[in-house]
């Protein structure tokens, strides 16, 4: 039996070339853009199960593909932040991460005529390092962020971070605040017991086989809602095949070109929305 539950689904709008296992492999000989015809193949996946998602883009996407995002738009779907360049927070400050959202929320805004509600930050880069992170948010009225990745890995994560949606401080990130603005939408992970293992989406969502992730899905929605996404570039069959050490490799391409029917069973399993209408925000 399917769920009966409504749960959020994005997708972070980013080429291939900005991957963390990737972009420092990147030169302009094989710097290729397929942006535009990964999106057509969401689109219309989304367009044939009528969902809604929201779309975190990035500023420099908006600024070179205005179309693009004209068309997301037009299909009723949201466009929240996901900065401007695709620079983790570690390696930003808040005076240019500032920079960044103002920039990137005037481009948005120019295209919807509406205000940017929702940020995500590149590689789910929050921590307790970059906190600050969240009075950047307040200080730029944003009413909900989902960077929280509740889980420790060698690149992101906070360990013992909450995994439902919670009112996020600055001065606490691991701790619901009634006194903070910040709705927080942490990525999903599987937790029984003392186990917990990733199965968000992403690179997740490729590695797991579909019975065990449609199993783990399903068991973490009798409780609290899925935050599932994916990157346009994972469910490009015509993906640019670089040269890099074997690691990033597999966790660059492994399962690419079965994703998307993955995704679609998904999509028949559970119903999905964007972060502005489930959080009643539209």
């Amino acid at each position: 039996m399917n769920d009966t539950k409504t749960h959020f689904l994005s997708i972070d709008l980013e080429d291939w070339y900005t991957s963390a296992y990737l972009r420092q492999y990147v030169h302009k000989e094989n710097k290729v853009d397929r942006i535009n015809e990964s999106s057509e193949k969401i689109l219309f996946l989304l367009d044939k199960y009528n969902t809604k998602a929201t779309f975190f883009v990035l500023g420099h996407i908006v600024e070179e593909n205005p179309e693009l995002i004209k068309k997301i738009i037009s299909k009723g779907h949201e466009i929240a932040s996901h900065g401007y360049s695709h620079t983790p927070l570690w390696e930003l400050t808040p005076a240019s991460l500032n920079e960044e959202l103002i920039k990137t929320n005037h481009l948005i805004s120019n295209l919807t005529q509406k205000k940017v509600k929702g940020f995500r930050a590149p590689y789910a880069s929050l921590t307790h390092s970059t906190s600050w992170l969240i009075d950047v948010l307040e200080e730029n009225e944003f009413l909900y962020d989902s960077s929280i990745f509740p889980i420790k890995t060698p690149l992101y994560g906070v360990k013992d971070a909450p995994v439902d949606s919670y009112i996020i401080s600055s001065k606490n990130i691991l701790k619901h605040d009634d006194t903070a603005k910040i709705i927080e939408v942490p990525f999903t992970i599987y937790v029984k017991g003392m186990i917990k293992i990733p199965c968000t989406g992403g690179i997740y969502g490729r590695f797991l086989p579909f019975s065990v992730l449609n199993f783990m899905l399903k068991q973490i929605a009798k409780d609290r809602l899925l935050n599932f996404y994916f990157h346009p570039w994972e469910i490009d069959e015509e993906l640019p095949k670089i040269r890099v050490p074997l690691y990033n490799q597999i966790v660059s391409y492994y399962n690419v070109k079965s994703y998307l029917y993955k995704i679609e069973r998904l999509l028949k399993n559970f119903t999905f929305t964007s972060f502005e209408k489930k959080l009643k925000l539209d």
